[in-house]
């Protein structure tokens, strides 16, 4: 019949396909299964999943030819005729406030000192990794290889990435699974900073690439307007130089090449004055979320892993 997958997994390895949407005060999320019957064997485990995390009862599940329904504390649960389908209440003001938050570096550990309160914005960050994207991708154009961003990477048979952008220099065969997935230590690797990522992205992250051996690593600050250019030597990750704005540089991936730093963080902000965060951002309140408002783990699925988060098992 195949493996058996359980809803933590497949929460946290992402809802295929699926856009952050809140219809009538719920979350649509769907899995789809080639067959019917793995459909109705995960139907029933996720049933129970459900109930465990919602200390509820076993509900009654309806049943017609090819539809079958049930609910588990407001959260509905559709196999029709393959695809499960999942309905998540969602408090709308929670989800709002708590995506506020990946961008308050108050609520954030590591933030470089005068940098650390305020508003940062996303669509800098968006900004930057597109640029990241254009430029690796004319890079590979005209020395060969790969790249790709924000997509999982299988760098181990214990460890799985989804670094903000990435390029390999080798064939398809040396670098992908069956031409639809990447595997092993990319050659380069670059992680744009933001408050919520910033300390993973310098601890446990950084800490994973020097023990795959990628060789290249990039740390790009979109409020520092700097570039941090690592290259793995023996076993740890010297930092060859910090490239800031109206520098120029050579990838030593790419000999021959200049990389402008002012083209990497050319952003929306700047393109359109008036950025938000020069305003003076209002205070923390001592509770995001009112205490006696509760709200479940799914929200945290949803936002944590669809809003911000990259997997990243830490062998």
């Amino acid at each position: 019949m195949g493996p058996m997958w359980g809803l933590d997994y497949m929460l946290l390895f992402g809802v295929p396909s699926n856009k952050i949407e809140l219809m009538r005060g719920k979350s649509r999320w769907a899995f789809p299964f080639i067959s019917r019957e793995l459909g109705e064997a995960h139907f029933c485990h996720w049933r129970e999943t459900l109930c465990r995390w919602k200390q509820a009862d076993l509900p009654t599940v309806r049943k017609t030819k090819r539809r079958w329904r049930t609910e588990v504390n407001g959260i509905r649960m559709e196999l029709f005729p393959r695809p499960i389908q999942l309905y998540f209440p969602m408090v709308c003001e929670a989800f709002h406030e708590l995506l506020h938050t990946f961008w308050r570096p108050e609520m954030w550990p590591g933030e470089p000192q005068g940098q650390d309160r305020g508003w940062k914005a996303m669509l800098d960050h968006q900004d930057v990794q597109m640029n990241l994207w254009q430029l690796y991708g004319e890079l590979c154009h005209r020395h060969g290889g790969h790249h790709l961003g924000r997509v999982d990477i299988a760098l181990s048979d214990t460890a799985n990435v989804a670094p903000d952008q990435y390029c390999y220099r080798k064939s398809k065969e040396e670098c992908m699974i069956d031409g639809d997935y990447f595997r092993g230590p990319p050659d380069l690797i670059a992680e744009v900073l933001s408050p919520a990522s910033r300390a993973i992205d310098r601890g446990p992250r950084m800490e994973l690439y020097r023990r795959s051996r990628v060789p290249h690593l990039w740390l790009v600050d979109p409020e520092l307007e700097t570039v941090e250019d690592y290259e793995l030597v023996s076993k740890s990750y010297r930092l060859l130089s910090t490239h800031r704005a109206g520098d120029e540089f050579e990838p030593q991936l790419f000999p021959g090449e200049k990389v402008r730093v002012d083209d990497l963080f050319k952003t929306q902000w700047k393109r359109h004055p008036g950025k938000p965060s020069t305003a003076e951002p209002k205070p923390i309140p001592e509770w995001i979320i009112p205490p006696d408002k509760q709200i479940g783990l799914e929200h945290m699925f949803l936002l944590g892993f669809h809003l911000h988060s990259r997997i990243g098992v830490v062998q």
